[in-house]
Protein backbone atom coordinates (compact mmCIF):
# COMPACT_ATOMS: atom_id res chain seq x y z
CA UNK A 1 0.00 0.00 0.00
CA UNK A 2 1.31 3.52 -1.33
CA UNK A 3 2.31 5.75 1.86
CA UNK A 4 0.47 8.89 0.74
CA UNK A 5 2.51 11.23 3.24
CA UNK A 6 5.83 10.20 1.46
CA UNK A 7 4.59 11.96 -2.34
CA UNK A 8 5.97 15.00 -3.49
CA UNK A 9 3.75 18.07 -4.35
CA UNK A 10 3.45 17.46 -7.68
CA UNK A 11 2.53 13.52 -7.03
CA UNK A 12 -0.06 14.89 -4.49
CA UNK A 13 -1.73 17.54 -6.81
CA UNK A 14 -1.84 14.52 -9.61
CA UNK A 15 -3.73 12.56 -7.14
CA UNK A 16 -5.91 14.55 -5.89
CA UNK A 17 -6.77 16.26 -9.19
CA UNK A 18 -6.87 12.51 -10.87
CA UNK A 19 -8.97 11.64 -7.78
CA UNK A 20 -6.90 9.04 -6.74
CA UNK A 21 -6.85 10.12 -3.20
CA UNK A 22 -9.36 12.69 -1.51
CA UNK A 23 -8.26 15.47 0.52
CA UNK A 24 -9.95 14.60 3.66
CA UNK A 25 -8.06 11.09 3.25
CA UNK A 26 -4.35 13.08 2.80
CA UNK A 27 -5.21 15.23 5.40
CA UNK A 28 -6.14 12.17 7.99
CA UNK A 29 -3.02 10.67 7.16
CA UNK A 30 -0.79 13.81 7.84
CA UNK A 31 -2.78 14.25 11.24
CA UNK A 32 -1.91 10.25 11.92
CA UNK A 33 1.63 11.01 10.99
CA UNK A 34 1.82 14.44 13.48
CA UNK A 35 -0.12 12.89 15.73
CA UNK A 36 2.46 10.03 15.87
CA UNK A 37 5.44 11.81 15.48
CA UNK A 38 4.84 14.99 17.73
CA UNK A 39 5.39 12.71 20.69
CA UNK A 40 9.29 12.42 19.93
CA UNK A 41 9.85 15.53 18.40
CA UNK A 42 7.35 17.93 20.12
CA UNK A 43 7.03 19.98 17.01
CA UNK A 44 3.54 20.75 17.73
CA UNK A 45 1.66 23.12 20.32
CA UNK A 46 -2.11 22.51 18.54
CA UNK A 47 -3.09 19.92 16.26
CA UNK A 48 -6.09 21.64 15.08
CA UNK A 49 -7.57 18.61 13.45
CA UNK A 50 -11.48 19.47 12.81
CA UNK A 51 -10.67 22.78 11.04
CA UNK A 52 -7.97 20.82 8.59
CA UNK A 53 -10.36 17.76 8.23
CA UNK A 54 -13.14 21.02 7.52
CA UNK A 55 -10.86 22.44 5.09
CA UNK A 56 -10.20 18.90 2.86
CA UNK A 57 -14.24 18.48 2.67
CA UNK A 58 -14.46 21.82 0.93
CA UNK A 59 -11.51 21.07 -1.41
CA UNK A 60 -12.75 17.68 -2.00
CA UNK A 61 -16.34 19.54 -3.11
CA UNK A 62 -14.06 21.75 -5.15
CA UNK A 63 -12.41 19.36 -6.69
CA UNK A 64 -16.06 16.67 -7.28
CA UNK A 65 -17.17 20.21 -9.18
CA UNK A 66 -14.29 21.24 -11.49
CA UNK A 67 -14.40 24.24 -9.29
CA UNK A 68 -11.44 26.30 -9.49
CA UNK A 69 -9.15 26.49 -6.62
CA UNK A 70 -5.77 27.71 -5.54
CA UNK A 71 -2.68 25.93 -6.26
CA UNK A 72 -1.95 25.11 -2.22
CA UNK A 73 -5.41 23.46 -1.96
CA UNK A 74 -5.25 19.87 -1.22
Amino acid sequence: MLDITTLTIKETANFLTGKKIKAKELTLAFLDRAKKLNKTLNAFITICESEALSQAGKVDHLIENGSPRGPFAG
